[in-house]
């Protein structure tokens, strides 16, 4: 505990690095395996088994030549290596400062590539030798190239398990490459991630493996995000993807063919292409060691296999190296852009939050070019403003020119911290005055103490099962699609507004009163029993302290029979609760626990 503090007092990231080495998974050593009922001990049969096992894991799939997509991939992928050979672009050349800063970046105490050469060594090289490697790189980028023997890999294996004899499916290969091979794949990741970030190939958020975007930084993200919908007493989906695979198998023709649609230089494209090819592993178990190589990447161009990452719980295919494999797995991931010619009628229903409208639901609609039907129903998390008339006809209306009918339903959520200008709802309404074909509604609500705006826009007729956050400005008409309603506004809602929301939500069967920004004198309307009726499909979200107090610790009578009619929803931090809270409120939602 002491050196914890110690390394605590010394700032933030000195403190998470050493509780990080202190809770570390240490790596057993194994001196058997397990093959079925068998055990192998002798060293030659290990090394033979983990051998076949990962030449297994890693065969590459066969072509489908009756496939006319696979079959057009390659035809096209041959076309561009023809073209690659004959261009005599050059990547930009580095110097010594950008390799400096590399070596600098290098971790000291990893182990050696196959050429014994540590880390450790190169950080502490004189001046002189980085210039005759800047030397070297610059000959190398000029033609496109590599040096051979800086694409093999020297592949340990590790123990997953705790106890027992593993299995070779429960060991973990590790690639260790030369250092100098990691030092020229950071000067040409520098230049690709400069090119697919001008160019809007893989979106800001995309996390993994770049500056500023690690996993815990999203985590964070994501808290911070429920929070906020916690907030606004809006539901939160988590979707949660399992990458144990996701670096397996990349097709590299695939690659090659997006990368060059896509419009990268042709000596990039060139460069990345022999730094994919012909390359080679050796498995090595104690002081044995087999090497393999993929004889049918020499043959189809297609497929590499039995490449491993270095530092990552997955094993990839996408050659080794730490950084540039998972830069290429999200170009081939992000450079799907072909447009989609024969669709005609398109419908988009989302009842939760949509994060990456701009990113992701606008780039997809531009693909739509002979669209003539759209239906967008959509919650929409934005940034940058709000979306109005002018927004949907600059970002969709003028891109699909087949379009004739598009009826939405956009309910935008807009942090508004900072801005200026923030538009009233009448200007939000003119910006429809083109719209002839349709009825537009829109009602915004700008919450300026918490920094934060709500705007409905829809066409009729409103089909979302959900309309959240109404506020005293509410226009009415009827939304008989709709069956959960949540109400929020820094103003008190009076008598009349409740006469309007049940006209014009004659199927609702909840409700869900936010009355976090509400005064104890309001709240308290809601609670007595004498002064409202409520069903038992009430959701009260509000401060827990409040309650407390009007509620005299949970002991008035005089607002027991409205809360034991309504769920709770709690976001602050309270835990245990008192005696008799058990009696006030049957349903209790613990969201601030933590």
């Amino acid at each position: 505990m002491e050196q914890i503090q110690s390394s605590k007092n010394k700032g933030e990231a000195v403190f998470w690095s050493h509780l990080g080495k202190i809770y570390k998974q240490k790596s057993l050593p194994f001196s058997k395996l397990k093959v079925g009922d068998v055990v192998l001990t002798d060293k030659e049969n290990i090394s033979n088994e983990l051998y076949e096992h990962y030449m297994e894991q890693f065969k590459p799939p066969l072509l489908d030549f009756t496939n006319t997509h696979d079959m057009e991939i390659m035809k096209e992928f041959e076309e561009i290596l023809k073209g690659l050979s004959t261009s005599t672009e050059e990547v930009e050349v580095t110097n010594t400062s950008e390799i400096r800063n590399a070596i600098r970046s290098l971790k000291p105490k990893k182990s050696a590539g196959y050429d014994n050469i540590s880390n450790f060594i190169i950080k502490r090289l004189p001046p002189g030798y980085i210039q005759g490697l800047g030397n070297c790189f610059n000959l190398w980028l000029k033609e496109c190239r590599m040096p051979n023997e800086w694409k093999l890999a020297k592949i340990k294996t590790l123990n997953k398990l705790k106890a027992g004899v593993p299995k070779s499916d429960q060991t973990r290969p590790i690639s260790l490459l030369a250092t100098h091979s990691k030092l020229y794949e950071k000067i040409l990741l520098t230049r690709i991630r400069s090119w697919a970030e001008s160019n809007h190939i893989i979106p800001k958020e995309q996390s993994g493996f770049r500056p500023n975007c690690l996993i815990p930084t999203r985590v964070l993200s994501i808290y911070q995000e429920v929070l906020n919908n916690m907030a606004a007493n809006s539901p939160t989906l988590s979707i949660y993807f399992d990458y144990q695979k996701a670096y397996d198998k990349v097709w590299h023709a695939a690659l090659i063919v997006k990368l060059s649609r896509a419009n990268i230089p042709s000596a990039l494209l060139k460069t990345i292409w022999f730094w994919l090819s012909m390359r080679e592993a050796v498995v090595v178990y104690g002081e044995l060691s087999t090497i393999f190589h993929s004889d049918i990447v020499r043959q189809t161009g297609a497929f590499s296999t039995h490449i491993f990452a270095d530092d990552l719980n997955v094993l990839i295919s996408a050659p080794l190296g730490k950084k540039l494999e998972p830069m290429l797995q999200f170009l081939e991931l992000e450079g799907t852009k072909e447009k989609l010619l024969n669709l005609r009628c398109f419908y988009l229903y989302c009842d939760t939050r949509v994060h990456y409208y701009d990113q992701l639901i606008i780039p997809l609609l531009h693909r739509m070019l002979n669209l003539e039907r759209l239906d967008l129903h959509l919650k929409v998390d934005r940034y940058k403003g709000f979306i109005d008339g002018n927004d949907l006809k600059k970002d969709i209306i003028n891109h699909i020119p087949r379009l004739n009918q598009f009826t939405f339903n956009i309910r935008l959520f807009n942090r508004s911290s900072g801005q200026n200008n923030i538009p009233s709802n009448e200007d939000i309404q003119r910006t429809f005055k083109d719209f002839v074909n349709n009825q537009i509604i829109s009602c915004a609500d700008h919450f300026q103490e918490s920094h934060y705006s709500y705007c409905l826009i829809y066409s009729h007729s409103y089909r979302l099962k959900q309309c959240d956050n109404i506020s005293n400005n509410f226009p009415g008409g009827l939304f008989k699609y709709v069956y959960e309603v949540s109400l929020h506004d820094e103003r008190s809602f009076e008598h009349e507004f409740f006469l309007r929301i049940a006209q014009s939500f004659p199927f609702m069967r909840k409700l869900t009163l936010n009355l976090i920004e509400a005064h104890d004198d309001y709240i308290e309307l809601f609670l007595l029993h004498t002064k409202l009726y409520l069903q038992n499909n009430v959701r009260l979200t509000v401060h827990y302290e409040s309650l407390r107090l009007l509620t005299d610790n949970f002991q008035r009578d005089a607002t027991r029979i409205n809360c034991v009619r309504m769920e709770y929803t709690c976001y602050d931090n309270v835990f245990p609760f008192p005696k008799y809270f058990k009696d006030y409120f049957l349903h209790v939602r613990m969201l601030g626990l933590r």
